[in-house]
């Protein structure tokens, strides 16, 4: 499980990132994509692929967007992305949460996760709900 709380913010800040880049030269047009996601290459876990997004969808019109990444066991993630800033609605099984960010608040966030490292205490395993986990410590620079 905290392998994925770490997938989620990573994976959703690069998402953010790529919809932020493609937005910043897009043309002036609106339309509506649904696409569809797999992670046969990822090298995760079934457990942990299952709470990754199967499919997004994304509605655009001139420098605005919404992205809808519906999730496993009820937790759905909405982003807007407007003129100078994104929002970040959730709702994780049934808590609502919502994020603000500038478009500098997220490069920044780029940059600190491009700079994280991990890193696997040996010999330090616990069996956590049936699976042996190994310990590891997450870092980011100040």
């Amino acid at each position: 499980m905290k392998k994925s709380k770490i997938i989620l913010p990573i994976s959703l800040l690069v998402v953010l990132s790529f919809i932020w880049a493609t937005s910043s030269i897009a043309q002036s047009s609106s339309g509506y994509i649904k696409f569809a996601m797999s992670y046969t290459e990822s090298g995760m876990t079934k457990e942990e692929m299952a709470m990754m997004p199967e499919e997004t969808e994304m509605w655009f019109k001139n420098d605005l967007m919404k992205l809808r990444l519906p999730m496993g066991m009820g937790m759905q993630s909405d982003v807007l992305i407007l003129k100078d800033k994104v929002v970040l609605m959730m709702d994780l099984m049934g808590n609502k949460l919502a994020m603000e960010s500038t478009k500098m608040d997220v490069e920044k966030q780029n940059d600190i996760t491009k700079k994280a490292t991990v890193k696997l205490i040996e010999g330090e395993l616990k069996n956590i709900a049936g699976y042996d986990c190994k310990k590891a410590i997450l870092s980011t620079p100040n």
